[in-house]
């Protein structure tokens, strides 16, 4: 029999309205909702049947018609349900076999009313997109702390993982009107800009948003009016007498904002700061660089030199909004515990189950997905190695590969690390030491 403690999260007429926590929906995210081939898992089991290896291969077989699309190992399939759907209650184990202590899974009370509802609505969404889940939401690798979270009467492990940040994301560009930079994202959310900055990669990578990354070398200047600028006017500039004034006005109208100077001449014209002088742009670009620089020195403005990746800025167009404000409201239907959306969901989940045809097209879709986020090209996976060698100098090849999977979420073979060191080796990029029978490498500075 099923243990109390591993039931799962009771849901019924007086919990029907309390809402999930942040944490819960990341979880249920994290466990289903970034791939196709999870979510479809969790929708085939069926109520009261208690599920072995086997016996969830064949059902997993069987949905998907005459000619499956993807035939998993029977120990993947299991360990969704080990491993991600039982650790937040949406199957219970139950001891088959005391004695090989042998387990099989039962899906909960929660999994069917609150899992299978947003399986459905996902996978009804992916079958609509040329993008897969995984694609949308990211790894659930994660290097993060793991926390216990109470849901209801029942405890919770929970992490933070790729699907919540990218939740924050989205959330964050379909807010902005237009471009938002990395720097602004990453402020809004708190995270740090190289997180950031990876996540908008691998969402324009898909065609998800648009991501625009400023070349490395680049440092950009960019000014606002000083938090205690002085209130008198500012002085005339030797050669532009009316520019101090007009800029300080314009800053002060523009008050907490910051402008490089090509937005800011840009601003100032379509503004009416700044008449149209289309023939004479790069010498009123130095006339201002020299008055801004005399009204820093004097208080007025401040000035803030950005690395590239504050520069660097993303936008989706309207059909992206479009698409990832329906995201966003699958995760308020299920957040929110919408009686109606999670009618829905049941049905859209049965629908997709009952038709193998679907089903199959869904499995394909996660099994392709799954591929090319496995195909990592010899030239990446070279910089992520070299990368990780040079901010841990004396690093042992044990120590890259538990990095490479927490940091980028890539699972090298131990064999495939070795060779890739030796490139780096024979291109002179990196140096090896040997202590105690162990290799350790250092980047070449």
């Amino acid at each position: 029999m099923i243990s109390p403690s591993e039931q799962g999260r009771t849901f019924n007429v007086e919990n029907e309205r309390e809402k999930l926590s942040k944490e819960e929906v990341a979880n249920l995210l994290a466990a289903i909702g970034n791939h196709e081939a999870k979510a479809l898992t969790l929708v085939a089991m069926q109520e009261r049947v208690v599920y072995t290896r086997t016996s969830l291969l064949a059902r997993i077989k069987n949905i998907q018609g005459v000619i499956p699309s993807w035939i998993m190992a029977s120990g993947v399939l299991f360990n969704y349900g080990v491993k991600s759907f039982a650790p937040i209650g949406l199957v219970a184990k139950e001891l088959l076999d005391p004695e090989l202590n042998t387990i099989g899974l039962t899906r909960t009370e929660y999994g069917a009313n609150i899992g299978v509802p947003l399986a459905g609505h996902l996978l009804e969404f992916s079958e609509r997109q040329t993008f897969s889940l995984n694609q949308l939401f990211g790894s659930t690798h994660s290097a993060a702390p793991e926390n216990d979270i109470r849901v209801g009467d029942e405890t919770q492990q929970y992490k933070k993982r790729s699907p919540e940040i990218r939740i924050k994301i989205i959330k964050s560009l379909v807010k902005s009107s237009g471009a938002i930079r990395v720097v602004d994202i990453s402020k809004e959310i708190e995270e740090d800009n190289r997180t950031v900055g990876r996540h908008l990669s691998e969402l324009a990578r898909f065609g998800i948003i648009e991501y625009e990354s400023a070349d490395v070398d680049i440092r950009v200047t960019y000014y606002k009016l000083a938090d205690n600028s002085p209130q008198s006017p500012p002085p005339a500039h030797a050669t532009s007498t009316g520019v101090p004034t007009r800029i300080i006005d314009f800053l002060k109208k523009n008050a907490g904002e910051s402008f490089s100077i090509d937005e800011l001449i840009n601003r100032m014209t379509l503004e009416g700061f700044k008449k149209r002088r289309a023939a004479h742009a790069k010498s009123a670009q130095g006339s201002y660089l020299s008055t801004l620089g005399m009204l820093v020195k004097l208080g007025y403005v401040s000035r803030e030199k950005f690395e590239q990746s504050l520069k660097s800025i993303a936008k989706i167009s309207d059909g992206q909004r479009a698409v990832l404000e329906e995201v966003l409201a699958i995760i308020d239907g299920i957040t929110s515990r919408n009686i109606e959306f999670l009618k829905q969901g049941k049905i859209k989940a049965e629908n997709i189950i009952s038709d193998p045809s679907r089903a199959a097209a869904l499995f394909k879709k996660a099994k392709e997905s799954s591929v090319l986020a496995a195909r990592n090209t010899t030239q990446d996976n070279l910089g992520d190695i070299l990368s990780i060698i040079s901010q841990n100098p004396n690093i042992s090849s044990l120590e890259i590969r538990e990095h490479l999977e927490k940091v980028y979420g890539k699972r090298l073979s131990k064999t495939r690390i070795f060779g890739l060191l030796k490139i780096l080796t024979s291109n002179s990029l990196i140096l090896e030491s040997e202590r105690k029978n162990a290799s350790y490498w250092t980047a070449v500075v």
